[in-house]
C-alpha cells in the first residue's frame, strides 16, 4: 500500500507545498466559505485536521482561536515559525485538540489512503466539535497514488447520527464541494 504519510513528509521536506487547492482562487474560495460559516454561526474556535502549509489560513477570518494538526512534522514546524500568534496553535497529535466550535477538513479526506486511518480521521473530526466543514469529493475515485476519494456522506450518516448535514455548496467545480454538518441534540 502507498505510504501517504511518507509522501507528505517527503513533499514538504523537499520544499513542496500543499498543492494548487491551497493557493489562488481556490484558497480564497475556501477561506471565504469558512469565514461565512464562522460569522453566521458565531464560531469562536476552529480545529483544522490537516492544515498543510497553512496558506489557506491567510484567507480565514473572524475566529478567536485556531488549532491545527498535520501528519507532517516538517510542515507543522514550518507553520509554527510562520504564524507566531497567541490565537494560532499547532499541535503534534490530534489528542491535543480541545473541543472546538468548528472542525475543518479542507482537501484532506481524499488524501487518506489507509482505510483505518480514514475512519480514525473522521472520528477525530466529528467527536470534538459542534460544526464540521468538509471540502472534498463525495464519490469513489482512485486518482494518483496519493488520491483516493470515498463516498463519505453515507459513512457519516450511519456513524455520526448526532450530526445533521445542513448544506452542500459547490466548490471549485461540481465534483468538489463544501459539506457543512451541525451537531444535534
Amino acid at each position: 500500500m502507498f505510504d501517504y504519510k511518507k509522501y507528505w513528509e517527503t513533499r514538504y521536506k523537499s520544499g513542496g507545498n500543499s498543492g494548487r487547492g491551497s493557493y489562488g482562487n481556490i484558497a480564497k474560495l475556501k477561506g471565504d466559505y469558512v469565514s461565512k460559516v464562522i460569522k453566521k454561526y458565531n464560531i469562536k474556535s476552529i480545529n483544522d485536521y490537516g492544515h498543510g502549509d497553512c496558506n489557506q489560513l491567510n484567507y480565514i477570518k473572524n475566529y478567536k482561536t485556531y488549532t491545527g494538526y498535520d501528519i507532517s512534522q516538517t510542515v507543522r514546524e514550518k507553520c509554527k515559525k510562520q504564524f507566531i500568534d497567541d490565537k494560532i496553535i499547532f499541535v503534534d497529535s490530534v489528542s491535543k485538540m480541545k473541543y472546538s466550535d468548528l472542525s475543518i477538513s479542507l482537501d484532506v479526506l481524499y488524501h487518506i489512503i489507509d482505510y483505518n486511518d480514514y475512519v480514525d480521521y473522521l472520528d477525530n473530526l466529528f467527536n470534538n466539535t459542534n460544526y464540521v466543514i468538509i471540502y472534498s469529493m463525495d464519490k469513489e475515485i482512485k486518482g494518483s497514488d496519493h488520491v483516493l476519494a470515498r463516498k463519505f456522506t453515507d459513512y457519516i450518516k450511519i456513524n455520526f447520527i448526532n450530526f445533521l448535514l445542513l448544506e452542500t455548496t459547490i466548490g471549485q467545480d461540481e465534483n468538489v464541494k463544501f459539506y457543512l454538518y451541525k451537531k444535534i441534540k
